[in-house]
C-alpha cells in the first residue's frame, strides 16, 4: 500500500500494523429494487453491518499464530458483522480496520455458464 488512504486534507494512512487488516467495504445500495431511496440513517446502519470487502493492507503480525494466512491483499472477503474500527474518510469509499481473526473466508464470483 505505497500510496495509502487519504484520511483528510493533511493525513494519509501509510500502512496498518499488528494483527489487523485494512478493508475497503463493498458499496451499499442507496435505494430499493423498486427505486425508493433509503434514508441516510438506514444507509449508515447498513454500512456498519456490512460483512464484505476487499483487503487493502495486512499488518505484519496477522495470522502469525496460525498455520497460514486466511487471505491476501486484493482478496474479496467476508468478515464478522460490526467488526473493527471504521475510518472517518470523506468520499464514497468506506474503510475499516479489522482483526485478523474476523476474516471468515475468501469470496469468489460464480461464473455464469451458457447452455450449449
Amino acid at each position: 500500500m505505497s500510496s495509502g488512504i487519504q484520511i483528510d486534507a493533511k493525513t494519509r494512512l501509510k500502512e496498518v500494523r499488528g494483527w489487523v487488516l485494512l478493508v475497503k467495504q463493498d458499496p451499499i445500495d442507496r435505494e430499493s429494487a423498486g427505486g425508493i431511496a433509503f434514508s441516510e440513517q438506514t444507509i449508515a446502519q447498513a454500512e456498519m453491518a456490512q460483512t464484505r470487502g476487499t483487503v487493502i493492507s495486512i499488518g505484519e503480525f496477522a495470522w502469525k499464530d496460525e498455520p497460514g494466512p486466511r487471505c491476501g491483499i486484493g482478496d474479496h472477503v467476508i468478515f464478522r458483522q460490526y467488526a473493527g474500527q471504521f475510518l472517518d474518510i470523506k468520499g464514497p469509499d468506506k474503510y475499516r480496520v479489522i482483526n485478523d481473526k474476523d476474516v471468515y473466508g475468501v469470496l469468489e464470483p460464480i461464473s455464469e455458464q451458457k447452455a450449449p
